[in-house]
């Protein structure tokens, strides 16, 4: 937006509904993907996604909600579409997360983790193609996560708001 007329120096990007726990990846030791900006983005009736932020990009709300069109005369705009998408099926409300970059769990180094307020755990994984690959984080008792797919807190009433990462990349 620098040095486009009547544009706001404070707007970094547009086009959220409701961005929802943003993070700056630090990158790995050779330095890859640090300085990405990824942020949850909790949807309106039918959507939660998660985009990498761009200076200037524009995400789409409200013409777009996921990968739908809301507004077919608003979403031939350019966009920058969402690195992964989910349907109110199978959550309401993303809870972005950090890039892990601990030690303590090398099965998800590298990885972007994020959560849904309902109490399920992913993480997304970036494909050589560049696109991304979902899976779910088990907490709890392995057989049970196997037996259900996806162990949810929420159903003891415990929800997730946000994740905690310390200096060394631990979360």
């Amino acid at each position: 937006f620098v040095g486009q007329a009547g544009a706001r120096p404070e707007v970094y990007a547009y086009g959220f509904k409701n961005p929802w726990r943003c993070s700056v990846d630090k990158g790995d030791s050779e330095g890859v993907g640090r300085g990405r900006l990824f942020c949850g983005d909790v949807g309106n009736s039918s959507y939660e996604e998660i985009s990498i932020i761009s200076k200037g990009g524009n995400y789409g709300w409200p013409d777009r909600e996921g990968h739908t069109c809301q507004n077919p005369g608003g979403c031939d705009d350019g966009h920058v579409p969402p690195i992964h998408v989910y349907s109110h099926a199978e959550g309401i409300a993303v809870i972005g997360g950090p890039v892990y970059r601990g030690c303590d769990i090398p099965s998800l180094k590298g990885k972007y983790l994020y959560a849904d307020y309902t109490g399920k755990l992913f993480y997304l994984i970036e494909q050589q193609n560049g696109s991304w690959a979902r899976s779910t984080i088990c907490v709890g008792d392995n057989a049970l996560c196997k037996a259900s797919s996806q162990q949810s807190w929420g159903a003891a009433r415990h929800y997730i708001l946000g994740f905690g990462q310390d200096v060394s990349g631990e979360v």
